[in-house]
């Protein structure tokens, strides 16, 4: 199932995403999951990395999407940017 969601990055920039997966433990509380990268995001990671001198500070993202009828708005942790359909870890979440 492709989930529709917006990551908004460090530098304030915001993309609508795919998420191709999402991993929830049995009550329901979100862990992570993985989304689709594409060309704009992609640029966009690669200019915020060279502006902040390495790609591991731009790893902290905010995301929010609705799944299962809840509506999730979450602190991550995006493991490697850089490919096509990268994994993320939650964080924080700020509301569900």
């Amino acid at each position: 199932m492709i989930i529709d969601g917006e990551i908004t990055l460090k530098s304030g920039f915001r993309y609508q995403v795919e998420l191709h997966s999402v991993r929830t433990d049995s009550i329901g509380n979100l862990h992570g999951g993985k989304f689709k990268n594409d060309t704009d995001f992609q640029a966009q990671l690669e200019t915020d990395a060279r502006d902040a001198g390495s790609w591991k500070a731009i790893q902290e993202m905010s995301i929010q999407f609705d799944y299962r009828s809840n509506t999730f708005d979450c602190d991550i942790l995006v493991q490697d940017v850089f490919n096509d359909f990268p994994s993320f870890k939650v964080i924080k979440v700020r509301a569900m």
